[in-house]
């Protein structure tokens, strides 16, 4: 923030030979580290006194594309400046000591400086035509020692004031802020000199070169804690060198000042807040800024991700909202709520995980008040990675393979072209509340303990696995993980035959924990390379989550996207795909419910997608959709009778693979021959029927749509699957059960933690039996009243 100047020097700095030899004795008695690049302020203020309405654009016309434009702002909201005119602020004039002590007399009385005493003389026989603002201003702080004459007679009121003096000044005057944790010691070896931090407190550990050469200690020992409570920086910017007799330029006056202020308990008018990791200060104050005492204040948030559905369109609070710190209500203010302390401010911390971010709403009122469309709210955000991240408990592999899509659990592909890098990921997580069920999350390294370290073993193999031919073997490489909890390395296929066409090789690493690590999961691992010429490898359906069945009579449409994917993951464009149901409409046997859906094959586009629609009529029930890719037939009705399901397609080229769907779901993509071969996808589809019921007992959960707060349960207990939902919201209470122990394991923090235990258990219990599924009980539901508030318990499958 600082600017360069001309060298400038006053009467005040100038020292007598003696006096400066003196000083530098002294200093180095104490010696301090001199500012550099992995320096840093070691108390810096935690908040600010510029946000909200203090940060409004005060007029002036010749602040505009300045850096220091924010600050200069803040100090005309306060009445700290008033600017040079009406409309302009000469932000690049010096600075003189007559305007600096008006500047600081005006902090001083926001700050809570009491500035009507005083022991120190002050009769200045230079100040009577300054008139008796800045007068006043003079005598004040000189006589509380914050800001003196250059000599005993002498203020020297029109001069320009010097980096020196203006970072002595602040530093006096925040001597005096209430709360600010800096004194100055009458006894002992730091006597006279400015200490930082709660008692015994230390001297400040940074200093700047010049300032340690060419004053004295008392001042050189200001300076340095002017730039440990993140007032100033060098001259230039992050320099080592601090130019302590130039002069002050206003817009950086500006600046320095508004980090002072920083540091005292000095809030803009109103209701205000401001974020540190997981907690929220709030304060109000009235239109003095004084503080405004035993004030009701209520918070409530929302995922980042729901943020725009976070109210309804009359300005009340949705679903998607949820009380701050567990409170029982949420957008209403009731005796649970907090109340601003004498200070006038009051603290709110996240009770439970931030997960991808989670977006705040602060607001005052009396008791009984509810949020509507004319409550005036404050909004902050709580970033992710704001929490004290969970301990250590895996290592986990990944490659930046391309990933199949649209399935259920996205897995690698199986090759990747000769030449190409493959970048391997070693990524530290831990489970967020130690419970097991909600999975686990990315963190980062144990803090104050040396990074963990892996050593990883390369070797190549001809052929398809690590079964084949040793080709070579690379030196090992150590992985370090960094502090974002991550450590990657690289593999690369090598063609050492690139005249043979098709040729393989195997590359596989091994990944083994050294020094402060943990296994990793994943380990060994192995990518294929190869020169194959591209072949339909993938098929995946991705289907629009639940949809309503439209009952008897009824009809109701849903679509399909169908994605085709060579080996190394690409698009496969033109390739002929059709789409069939367990439950097709067959008219001919009057059987009218069910699927109805083209029998012709459509072609891919080039992005390899192509997106089916159909309609669908009947009842609630489970629909198995399979998508295939024939690769023998050009057009897949060969014999033109409209059905796909018999060998008279086959037959008519000669071959004799099937691709059928049985009635109970399960379908065959089988293939004979050497001319092609079939590829098939699935998916489900659940066709519902919304539960009325007031409580469901132990319903295996089939689905969840976390979209619309929405669980799908089988309803009955046995035969033909019946797709029931059930509604929730943020205004319920969930519970997590262990199968295996009948205890419960977790009270899930919200809805999002909730719902991520339910998609983690079905992902467990994916093609396991249908007794390792998880299962939903539920008690005092009312489906049609969206203030209801119901219980829902997920007892997890199997033996979890």
């Amino acid at each position: 923030m600082d600017s360069c100047g001309h060298e400038y020097r006053t009467g005040w700095a100038l020292l007598a030979t003696g006096a400066l030899i003196a000083s530098l004795l002294a200093v180095g008695a104490t010696p301090a580290a001199a500012i550099d690049e992995d320096s840093k302020p070691d108390h810096p203020a935690g908040a600010t006194a510029c946000l909200g309405p203090a940060l409004a654009d005060a007029g002036f016309t010749d602040t505009g594309g300045l850096g220091a434009e924010a600050d200069i702002n803040c100090l005309a909201y306060y009445g700290i400046t008033t600017g040079k005119t009406a409309d302009t602020f000469d932000p690049g004039s010096n600075v003189t000591r007559s305007q600096m002590a008006l500047f600081l007399y005006r902090a001083a009385g926001l700050m809570g400086v009491d500035l009507m005493g005083g022991d120190m003389m002050a009769s200045y026989g230079d100040i009577a035509d300054q008139g008796p603002e800045r007068s006043n201003a003079i005598t004040a702080l000189a006589r509380n020692g914050i800001l003196t004459g250059r000599s005993s007679m002498a203020f020297e009121p029109n001069a320009d004031i010097t980096r020196a003096e203006m970072a002595v000044a602040l530093v006096a005057l925040l001597d005096k802020t209430p709360g600010v944790a800096l004194s100055k010691p009458t006894m002992g070896a730091n006597a006279g000199l400015y200490v930082l931090g709660a008692a015994p407190g230390a001297l400040p550990n940074d200093s700047f070169t010049d300032a340690r050469r060419q004053t004295p200690r008392h001042i050189d020992n200001a300076i340095s804690a002017a730039y440990e409570l993140g007032i100033t920086t060098g001259r230039p910017a992050g320099s080592d060198t601090f130019a302590p007799h130039d002069p002050v330029p206003r817009k950086n006056m500006a600046s320095f000042i508004v980090r002072a202020l920083a540091h005292s308990n000095l809030r803009p008018a109103g209701l205000t807040a401001q974020v540190s990791d997981t907690t929220i200060t709030v304060s109000v104050r009235d239109a003095s800024f004084a503080p405004v005492i035993n004030q009701t204040v209520d918070a409530f948030r929302a995922a980042v991700a729901f943020e725009s559905k976070a109210f309804k369109d009359d300005g009340t609070c949705s679903s998607r909202t949820f009380p701050f710190e567990g409170a029982p209500t949420k957008c209403q203010i009731d005796g649970a709520d907090p109340v601003t302390q004498s200070d006038g401010n009051v603290e709110l911390t996240l009770d439970g995980a931030v997960g991808d971010g989670q977006t705040v709403w602060i607001w005052a009122g009396d008791l009984g008040d509810k949020v509507s469309s004319s409550t005036d709210l404050v909004e902050v955000s709580i970033e992710k990675g704001a929490a004290t991240p969970p301990p250590v408990s895996a290592a986990v592999l990944s490659t930046d393979l391309p990933k199949q899509p649209n399935a259920a659990t996205p897995t690698d592909v199986t090759r990747a072209k000769f030449g190409a890098t493959v970048t391997i990921t070693i990524q530290l997580q831990g489970d967020p509340d130690g419970s097991g069920p909600l999975g686990n999350v990315n963190t980062v390294p144990t803090a104050g303990q040396d990074p963990p370290k892996y050593t990883v073993a390369v070797r190549r193999f001809d052929g398809t696995d690590n079964t084949g031919t040793l080709h070579s073997r690379l030196e090992d490489q150590t992985v370090t993980i960094g502090a974002d909890g991550s450590g990657s390395f690289t593999i690369t296929g090598i063609d050492t035959d690139p005249r043979n066409r098709g040729q393989t090789q195997a590359v596989e690493y091994t990944v083994t924990a050294g020094t402060g690590a943990i296994a990793a999961t994943g380990s060994p691992g192995l990518v294929i390379f190869s020169d194959e010429a591209p072949a339909v490898t993938y098929v995946t359906v991705k289907g629009n989550g639940p949809q309503v069945a439209p009952g008897a009579g009824g009809a109701a449409g849903n679509r399909v996207t169908v994605t085709v994917l060579d080996q190394f993951g690409s698009p496969v464009s033109n390739a002929p795909v059709v789409l069939k149901s367990n439950n097709p409409v067959d008219r001919a046997n009057n059987d009218n419910d069910g699927a109805d859906i083209r029998t012709r094959a459509l072609n891919t586009r080039a992005s390899g997608s192509v997106t089916f629609g159909y309609s669908y009529t009947g009842g609630a029930s489970r629909e198995t959709l399979v998508a295939m890719w024939d690769g023998y037939l050009p057009e897949i009705d060969q014999d033109g009778d409209g059905d796909l399901t018999d060998d008279g397609d086959r037959a008519a080229v000669g071959t004799s693979g099937t691709a059928a769907v049985a009635a109970d779901g399960t379908y065959a993509c089988q293939d004979s021959g050497a001319a092609g071969a079939d590829v098939c996808g699935d998916t489900t589809v659940d066709w519902v029927n919304a539960s009325q019921a007031e409580s469901g007992s132990t319903l295996s959960v089939l689905s969840i749509d976390v979209d619309n707060d929405q669980i799908v349960v089988d309803l009955a207990t046995g035969g033909a699957v019946t797709p029931t939902s059930v509604n929730y919201d943020g205004g319920d209470y969930f519970t997590i059960v262990s199968s295996a122990s009948g205890s419960a394991v977790s009270s899930p923090a919200g809805l999002a933690d909730f719902e991520a235990a339910v998609v983690a258990d079905l992902e467990a219990a994916a093609g396991t039996t249908a007794s390792d599924q998880p299962t939903l009980t539920w008690t005092s539901y009312v489906h049609d009243d969206v203030a209801d508030i119901a219980t829902f318990t997920l007892t997890l499958g199997g033996s979890r």
